[in-house]
């Protein structure tokens, strides 16, 4: 199983990226780089 970085990756705002992994049920993990 193959994974790339952009699958993994969400480009942005926090809360749009919380809710759509709700949408789709999946793992989120925030990370934040600065």
């Amino acid at each position: 199983m193959e994974i790339t970085i952009n699958s993994l990756t969400y480009k942005g705002s926090i809360p749009d990226a919380i809710n759509q992994s709700r949408r789709k049920k999946k793992l989120f993990v925030i990370y934040i780089s600065g």
